[in-house]
């Protein structure tokens, strides 16, 4: 637990650090979104679609993965979070970069997603892990994401964070 609250707190600073220490949602939403002011150091390839699939795919068989190792689990499931779910909070989030006005039912789409990983996060650290209950979480976290991609397309927001370079297929 120890282990999991350290990198929590990693994760947390990674996050701080992206939005490079802006907290005002306004002013980045009154900006234009251009090359130069959006795309966040460290942002990964692609954008909202890719960053959900790549989410809903890693976590898929968190369940069985736990019950062989745990903290592998945790690692992996963190390492989305970080690395992905954090990201979209960060462009279309309730004080999100890409954000567009009127968006606010995207806004809590994403945070609504953000609450299922961390419940999802919170899970893995039992001892031991209750497969059922992170496979439940699982689906919740699916089901989020998939709301996330419904709502951006309602409201007609930006989908890639503009010039951010394409994911690339594996």
């Amino acid at each position: 637990m120890k282990r999991f609250t350290s990198l929590l707190t990693i994760a947390f600073t990674v996050a701080t650090a992206c939005t490079g220490g802006e907290s005002d949602g306004a002013a980045q939403a009154d900006a234009q979104p251009t090359a130069d002011n959006v795309v966040i150091q460290g942002t990964p390839a692609g954008g909202m679609e890719d960053w959900a699939r790549d989410i809903q795919t890693g976590i898929r068989d968190l369940a069985a993965a736990a019950t062989r190792n745990s903290q592998e689990a945790q690692r992996e499931a963190l390492d989305l979070y970080v690395s992905r779910q954090e990201y979209l909070e960060l462009y279309w989030g309730p004080a999100g970069r890409l954000l567009p006005a009127g968006g606010e039912a995207l806004g809590q789409a994403v945070l609504d997603a953000e609450t299922g990983f961390h419940e999802l996060l919170t899970l893995l650290t039992a001892s031991p892990v209750d497969s059922a209950r992170v496979s439940e979480r699982v689906d919740t976290v699916t089901a989020r994401l998939e709301r996330v991609l419904a709502t951006a397309r309602t409201v007609n927001a930006t989908m890639v964070p503009p010039g951010n370079p394409a994911a690339t297929i594996e």
